[in-house]
């Protein structure tokens, strides 16, 4: 896998100091090799993914009920375009 990594603190210094910058500047790609999290290790993969689909169903439920409580509604998939730029879907 390749990711890219934005250094957001060099760019507000160059833009801060009057610089003008191009879009990418201040982007590093890596590869990225993904591995289980050592808690997880001891598990093989179909296990591993049971494991994380139960912890994010607990996730969800947990936050339900919050936001029951709460009464407010999570912000749903219409604040995607919220984040366009920042986080690569």
């Amino acid at each position: 896998m390749r990711g890219t990594w934005f250094n957001r603190s060099a760019e507000y210094r160059a833009k801060a100091a009057g610089k003008e910058t191009k879009p990418g500047q201040f982007a590093t790609s890596y590869d990225i090799k993904l591995t289980p999290l050592p808690c997880l290790q001891h598990l093989d993969a179909d296990q591993r993914r049971a494991h994380l689909r139960r912890v994010v169903r607990e996730v969800d439920v947990d936050a339900a009920a919050v936001n029951k409580a709460k009464g407010r509604t999570p912000m749903g998939s219409d604040m995607a375009g919220a984040w366009s730029g920042i986080v690569e879907w």
